[in-house]
């Protein structure tokens, strides 16, 4: 790490129970981030534990065009663990070819300089190339794998259309820095939540294939008007399973 070794409060978000679990501990950075998105920048860190007994390779992030505040920052962690639990919800069932899961992030708040009393979000490391799958707005697929898109439709369905997970993007099937679109209003969910509008776009562009049909997912073209269901009967060619 090229940056300095600073005292850090993490905070992990408990989604069943809405609580807030806290510990201290050491944190590196590196002074350069490794990757950037529209929003934010990601720096390799390590997470030394209070009495440094551990080392574990971590990604930080940090706003890129201001300094998260601290309702900024739990929006997303918050948004992130979600993701955690709807992940838990599509692995229970069986008819599923792969398994999905998302990285659990953390709040960090810096209790030294030179970051003292900034936020961020700390999340595992996950090595590999990276791939996107599907963008926040407009929702389009930028893949050809069933798996991250019947996923969208699934977070859509099991939240009875409040919510939708997208821009779904990782290694592999393991994702990170996702976005929720939510109808609810007091669930922001950060920047990136643009709520009917985003979840309009995803129906507007998705396609249902073979494992939301084996979800027995509602097709899309059976949705309600109200969600901008496209005119016109979906495509009979069978679909290429590409897992």
């Amino acid at each position: 790490m090229s940056g300095p070794m600073v005292y850090v409060t993490t905070k992990s978000y408990d989604v069943g129970t809405n609580r807030w679990g806290e510990r201290p501990t050491i944190l590196s950075m590196d002074d350069r981030p490794f990757a950037e998105g529209g929003m934010r920048r990601a720096y390799s860190a390590k997470d030394w534990g209070i009495l440094k007994s551990s080392c574990q390779p971590k990604v930080l992030k940090l706003q890129k065009h201001k300094r998260y505040t601290k309702a900024e920052a739990e929006a997303d962690v918050k948004m992130q663990m979600k993701c955690v639990a709807l992940a838990e919800k599509y692995n229970s069932h069986s008819c599923i070819p792969k398994k999905v899961s998302f990285c659990s992030a953390q709040l960090v708040q810096f209790q030294a300089r030179p970051y003292k009393g900034q936020y961020g979000v700390l999340e595992d490391y996950i090595p590999g190339t990276f791939e996107k799958h599907n963008l926040n707005f407009p929702m389009k697929p930028l893949s050809c794998r069933n798996t991250p898109q019947a996923f969208s439709h699934f977070t859509f369905e099991r939240t009875d259309g409040r919510m939708l997970v997208c821009d779904v993007q990782g290694v592999g099937d393991q994702y990170t820095d996702p976005q929720i679109h939510c109808m609810d209003a007091d669930l922001q969910y950060g920047q990136g939540n643009f709520g009917a509008h985003g979840i309009i776009s995803f129906v507007s562009n998705h396609r249902c294939n073979a494992i939301c049909r084996a979800l027995k997912l509602t097709p899309i073209r059976e949705l309600p008007n109200r969600w901008g269901s496209p005119p016109g009967k979906a495509a009979t060619a069978p679909v290429p399973r590409y897992y």
